[in-house]
């Protein structure tokens, strides 16, 4: 066994992974970071585009899209929030009672329901959009609506300003 005090004495194991170094768990969580925000650039791209088509065959193809982003942004938030909390129990530059970390891990939490519910009304309305375009392909009101949902539409956009809060605070920190 190596001990990583041998290679910087400040950071000791106290996460339940096995891990190299510091600075592989800090890339993981980057990476993660890079994940779930590109995941959810994606999906707010074709989202937009979507609302600017009429037939249900460009709409439910764009929405198709989307379903790229589902396993970024998941794979992402799970990257993000393991090697996250890895970081905060390492306790050597912040500890997980910081403000900062519960306050993140809160917004966390609710980017990850407000988008998991905004994820189910797309992904109806996508289906929506498959079964007219099989249909006729002809422009639908009942569609329309569904793409210019109002609470569908707070749900997604209100995830992604919550993601964006987390990340102005992981890298201000405020309060350290």
């Amino acid at each position: 066994q190596v001990s990583l005090a041998n290679i910087h004495p400040y950071r000791s194991v106290r996460c339940p992974f096995v891990i190299v170094a510091y600075e592989w768990i800090l890339a993981l969580h980057v990476t993660g970071a890079f994940l779930f925000l590109g995941g959810g650039v994606l999906a707010a791209i074709v989202s937009l585009l979507a609302r600017n088509q009429s037939k249900p065959s460009e709409i439910a193809a764009l929405l198709g899209i989307a379903r790229i982003a589902v396993p970024l942004v998941g794979l992402g938030a799970l990257l993000t929030l393991a090697f996250g909390l890895c970081l905060a129990t390492r306790g050597h530059e912040f500890r997980l009672s910081a403000p900062w970390v519960i306050a993140a891990i809160i917004l966390w939490v609710a980017a990850m329901a407000a988008g998991g519910i905004g994820g189910k009304a797309d992904k109806e309305t996508r289906l929506l959009a498959e079964r007219l375009a099989s249909e006729g392909d002809q422009p639908s009101s009942e569609l329309d609506a569904r793409l210019r949902d109002t609470r569908n539409l707070v749900l997604s956009w209100g995830s992604g300003v919550l993601v964006i809060v987390i990340l102005a605070l992981m890298v201000w920190k405020p309060g350290q």
